[in-house]
């Protein structure tokens, strides 16, 4: 019999088990995506009542404080912010990141297919025109933090930075990414 998500939890399934097998990834998805947009549900009386100076502001409290229980202060730093962009390295004590190490599985790997869609499925729930990205160059345990980028598309024309720009603001250079 096929494993599947209906007949062991999520504690009791690898990430190696998971990405092995295209329906467990669905699965997984959905229940996590699920669980984000219950999360904001649950709490959306709380989060309209709350105002913000700036979009970063309204990101760095909603969804890295009071969902994810980050410490933005002690384990986020600043790397870039313009009206349209964000760009932090986290160095948080992280479980995905332990779990990975302990299972011998790549945390791009994990990172990108299971936890990217929830996180911006939140973060457009937060903040509609959101995009979530990360630099996975800049991740753990290959990079000393992990490396997320939010931003809005409609503000930031897709195109390449030019050289003096990479010289002024070479972290912006990631953006040439997407």
């Amino acid at each position: 019999m096929e494993t599947t998500l209906k007949h062991c939890t999520l504690q009791n399934l690898t990430y190696g088990t998971i990405l092995s097998n295209a329906e467990l990834i669905a699965q997984f998805i959905h229940k996590k995506t699920r669980a984000k947009i219950k999360w904001f549900e649950q709490n959306r009386a709380r989060i309209e009542s709350l105002k913000f100076n700036t979009w970063q502001e309204k990101v760095l409290t909603l969804f890295y404080q009071f969902n994810l229980n980050i410490d933005t202060e002690r384990f986020g730093k600043r790397v870039y912010q313009d009206s349209a962009c964000m760009i932090y390295d986290w160095q948080t004590e992280c479980p995905i990141l332990n779990k990975c190490n302990e299972e011998g599985v790549d945390t791009l790997n994990v990172c990108n297919v299971l936890f990217h869609t929830q996180y911006q499925v939140l973060l457009s729930l937060i903040e509609p025109g959101l995009v979530f990205n990360r630099d996975y160059e800049r991740i753990r345990p290959y990079y000393h933090s992990c490396r997320e980028i939010i931003y809005f598309p409609r503000k930031y024309p897709a195109r390449r930075m030019n050289v003096h720009e990479r010289t002024i603001i070479p972290e912006l250079d990631v953006l040439n990414k997407f």
